[in-house]
């Protein structure tokens, strides 16, 4: 319960600290936070028009279906991938990034990750309303099941936390951790059902993804967004416990060796 602790204890300067991270992204640009809003709508057309136009893409066995729902389906796909891409993409030099905080005996180096986590919910959470809103736009009836995202989305909170805390004091030993990530990252990106259906992959490849974390959460939050579906409980109670593991794994590694940063940076 340390952890948690940490974080209650340290809900301002968390609170501080997110506030920086997200207004320093946009420091010095003529349209300053409106670009938060503007790359996930560009972002989306872009696949619009060349998964759905280009490439005639079309998900699953679908025939007759909009290359705008298509669009919103790969798109909602990429929030999910980018929230858990954006926090382990930083963690490997987020102590480097911070060094006179290490420093400062007293500062809670954990928090860090806490703060990433925040900042990539932030940035997550202004591509899902406009996803919401272009989803509205298309005449997509609306369903009481979007009020389950935060539930959906909690095992790939819990994972990628866990990740970052093991990543960001790997980073401090190992310099090339961050280009490790880098690699592995791209390679999910498309061992995820991102770009396509679950339903395209051949049969004696699909026990790979039914031990896909992410790939379970995308699904799930295609289903309760643009589907009104029920998520499956029993896959959701699977991966969080995993993730919860995971979640525990990192922290404990990341309390053991922080002692040491000092010396190495």
């Amino acid at each position: 319960m340390s952890v948690f602790s940490s974080i209650y204890k340290n809900k301002n300067l968390i609170t501080q600290l997110t506030k920086r991270d997200i207004l320093v992204k946009y420091r010095g640009s003529m349209l300053g936070m409106i670009w938060s809003i503007l790359n996930p709508l560009i972002m989306l057309i872009i696949y619009t028009i060349v998964f759905g136009e280009i490439f005639k893409s079309k998900w699953g066995n679908t025939e007759n279906e909009s290359t705008f729902i298509f669009g919103l389906t790969l798109f909602t796909g990429m929030i999910v991938y980018n929230l858990f891409s954006e926090v382990l993409s930083r963690s490997a030099t987020i102590i480097q990034s911070n060094v006179n905080y290490v420093k400062k005996i007293i500062f809670p180096l954990e928090i860090l990750v806490v703060v990433l986590m925040l900042t990539a919910l932030f940035n997550g959470l202004i591509s899902l309303i406009v996803l919401i809103i272009m989803n509205i736009f298309l005449g997509q009836a609306l369903s009481w099941t979007i009020l389950l995202i935060p539930v959906v989305l909690f095992p790939i909170i819990l994972l990628s936390m866990g990740l970052a805390w093991f990543l960001a004091a790997l980073g401090v030993f190992f310099k090339d951790t961050n280009y490790i990530v880098t690699l592995i990252l791209q390679i999910v990106l498309f061992l995820s059902p991102v770009f396509y259906s679950i339903e395209n992959v051949p049969d004696y490849l699909k026990g790979i993804y039914n031990f896909n974390p992410l790939g379970i959460v995308i699904q799930q939050m295609r289903e309760i967004v643009l589907w009104g579906e029920m998520p499956n409980w029993i896959q959701w109670a699977n991966i969080t416990s995993i993730s919860l593991v995971i979640f525990v794994g990192g922290y404990y590694f990341f309390t053991k060796l922080k002692g040491a940063f000092a010396d190495v940076i």
